[in-house]
């Protein structure tokens, strides 16, 4: 069932590829699908372009936990 998800997300965003609410439901599907650094780059891509989004910032501060802060640049 994720992965009919994710391709129906992937379809999504290949129509409107800054569709945030869709590039947000897809970061939380790829941590539910355990792809954490995938997700990681789907949140950065958000903060990058609306700073003031907390939900992503907050995801990120956790997913750079669960990854032993391993990942650059979580501003």
């Amino acid at each position: 069932k994720f992965d009919e998800a994710l391709d129906i997300y992937n379809k999504i965003l290949k129509q409107d590829n800054d569709n945030l609410s869709v590039i947000y439901n897809k970061s939380l599907l790829l941590i539910l699908m355990q792809r954490k650094e995938d997700a990681l780059k789907l949140l950065h891509r958000i903060v990058a372009k609306h700073p003031d989004h907390k939900k992503a910032k907050e995801k990120i501060h956790e997913l750079a936990e669960d990854l032993d802060g391993a990942t650059p640049g979580g501003s």
